[in-house]
């Protein structure tokens, strides 16, 4: 048990600050580091996963190509924010065909990854109007 509690202030302390008001993160986030949030969604310790980026930037292959496979092949869904599947045999090492998008969404796919799309232009639109 105190194996647990310790692995569970583990946790709290990488939670993502949802106190900032301009923040626009998610209370109870994790912060992860490699393509281990993709196995923690397809195994079902997470709803989702989404990686927004920077206008310009556009990602490795390398940071998702591994993951986005564990995904599917649990039954989930990897695309960028507009929907579109990744595109890994598009030419380089980069997503190029996905760069105009703001970011990457895996999820357990179905309705829930459809609603996360609109959740996700809804808060965008927001952003977008306030200035930020």
């Amino acid at each position: 048990q105190q194996q647990q509690q310790q692995q569970g202030s583990d946790a709290t302390d990488h939670a993502v600050d949802a106190d900032d008001d301009d923040s626009y993160e998610i209370p109870n986030a994790l912060r992860l580091d490699s393509q281990a949030k993709y196995g923690l969604v397809a195994r079902g310790d997470g709803e989702y996963y989404v990686r927004t980026t920077q206008p310009g930037y556009v990602e490795w292959i390398w940071d998702h190509a591994a993951g986005a496979v564990v995904l599917q092949e649990a039954g989930g869904v990897v695309t960028d924010t507009d929907g579109r599947a990744l595109e890994f045999g598009s030419g380089g090492p980069q997503l190029v065909a996905n760069a105009a998008a703001a970011g990457i969404v895996g999820s357990n796919g179905g309705a829930f990854h459809t609603a996360l799309l609109e959740a996700f232009d809804r808060q965008e639109e927001l952003r977008l109007a306030a200035g930020k």
